[in-house]
């Protein structure tokens, strides 16, 4: 009986040893997600600073682009009235063009 007496705290001092190395492994992986998720947790506050650092720059983007935008318009705008000067010139010296065609034969019967 001394002999089944000693295997009892045996087998219970190896269980406690196996416990405990169970419970370091749990502890480890505890403080490696506290860890990771510290990590995680400064990522997503240098993220949010990112992105509230970018609304300003998207939203002046935006008033920049609008003013582009505007003034495309308004340049638009002056080249269909410089094309609108363009054409009235154009049909002026054509005017021109035949009232100097028309004066030619005068003035060569004149010359004559």
């Amino acid at each position: 009986m001394s002999g089944s007496k000693r295997s009892g705290p045996v087998r219970a001092g190896e269980a406690g040893r196996g416990i405990a190395v169970v419970a370091t492994e749990v502890h480890a992986l505890a403080q490696r997600s506290a860890d990771a998720a510290q990590s995680i947790k400064a990522l997503i506050t240098t993220r949010g600073q990112h992105v509230g650092a970018g609304i300003p720059l998207v939203s002046e983007s935006g008033t920049k682009l609008g003013a582009i935008v505007r003034r495309i318009g308004a340049i638009s705008l002056l080249i269909g009235d410089i094309a609108g000067s363009a054409t009235r010139q154009a049909e002026s010296l054509s005017q021109i063009n035949g009232a100097m065609g028309a004066m030619d034969p005068m003035t060569q019967q004149n010359i004559a």
